[in-house]
């Protein structure tokens, strides 16, 4: 499981190692909700040079149902026959602070 900082939305950067594949969707799922966001995310071909795609959630209102306590599913699907190649989840949090407490 990811962690993302509930501050990068809309962007959720998936990291993708070990597969080689072409992709044309993405579909993010609020697993809360069970609301499903597909993204397009062009041509993209995720290999060794590639570890990690970043997804834009352009629905604002999938997105103001995302809170600091939510879990989503990300499937990303090959482009030549629309079968799921990567599933992630991604737990979406608060910021960790980054100066001491005193």
């Amino acid at each position: 499981m990811t962690i993302a900082d509930i501050n990068s939305l809309p962007v959720i950067r998936v990291y993708i190692t070990g597969r080689s594949f072409t992709s044309l969707a993405a579909k993010i799922t609020n697993q809360e909700t069970k609301k499903v966001h597909t993204v397009a995310t062009g041509n993209i071909v995720v290999g060794a040079e590639n570890a990690y795609v970043d997804l834009t959630i352009t629905d604002s209102t999938f997105q103001s149902k995302i809170n600091s306590n939510s879990t989503l599913s990300v499937n990303i699907y090959n482009s030549s026959d629309s079968s799921p190649v990567y599933l992630s989840l991604i737990h979406i949090s608060e910021p960790t602070r980054r100066t001491p407490i005193s």
